[in-house]
């Protein structure tokens, strides 16, 4: 009888552009091209493991490869494969903002499929950005972006004043609002202390008011009568 061992430990792999952020020196990076052909690639992270109890089934589909040859051969071109046709389906705008839904079905397709075949796909994802192979329209997305975050600025320079300047005059219609508590209480004191009489008769001209009055005779605690109004012609 032969008995088979296998490494059951979890192998991540990093397929990137540059050589220095890599599992490999050589550029691993996945390309795919958007339906109006424009070129770009995207990098992979892929962590993957073997179940003990699926031990048998990935010796059966991948008898006497490791893990790390698995993911590099086998995982690598599914999900080079499935991002080419998704992405393909898409115009490159299409591409840049359903990025991560179309990430997001690359990983339920790719774990559903070694699964099935012994290898657990514990995690998988972008890894950094697209770069576009064409430098001229790299150059317009990195302007485009710079662009944006300077308008991105500019908005909040202009929420943040007109904050300021709601919150000043929220300040000073408070201050006035406290002038006119003093000015009433002030009085109030004065009618209590007997400094004013209190009138019986009021000539209101355009633009005057008795609510301030009114609240006058209601703080001093006076009983007397509603004052009487005459209108000013």
């Amino acid at each position: 009888m032969e008995v088979i061992i296998v490494n059951r430990s979890p192998v991540t792999r990093e397929w990137t552009k540059d050589p220095s952020t890599g599992t490999s020196q050589t550029q691993q990076q996945i390309t795919v091209e958007s339906s109006n052909s424009i070129g770009f690639s995207t990098g992979i992270t892929v962590t993957a493991s073997v179940p003990e109890e699926d031990a048998s089934k990935f010796l059966y589909w991948y008898s006497g490869k490791s893990i790390a040859e698995v993911l590099d051969n086998n995982v690598r071109s599914f999900v080079a494969d499935f991002l080419t046709s998704e992405f393909g389906k898409r115009e490159l705008t299409a591409c840049q903002k359903e990025r991560a839904a179309v990430f997001t079905l690359m990983k339920d397709a790719t774990r559903k499929w070694f699964s099935e075949r012994g290898l657990r796909i514990d995690n998988i994802g972008a890894s950094g950005e697209f770069t576009y192979l064409n430098e001229e329209i790299q150059n317009a997305i990195n302007l485009e972006f710079i662009a944006e975050k300077k308008n991105d600025a500019a908005g909040k320079e202009v929420l943040a004043a007109q904050k300021y300047a709601s919150a000043a005059e929220a300040i000073k219609a408070q201050k006035r609002l406290d002038a006119e508590i003093n000015l009433t209480n002030a009085m109030a004191d004065y009618i209590r202390a007997g400094k004013i009489t209190w009138p019986t008769t009021l000539v209101i001209g355009q633009g005057m008011s008795l609510m301030d009055i009114w609240g006058v005779k209601n703080l001093g605690g006076q009983s007397v009568a509603n004052p009487v109004t005459t209108k000013k012609k």
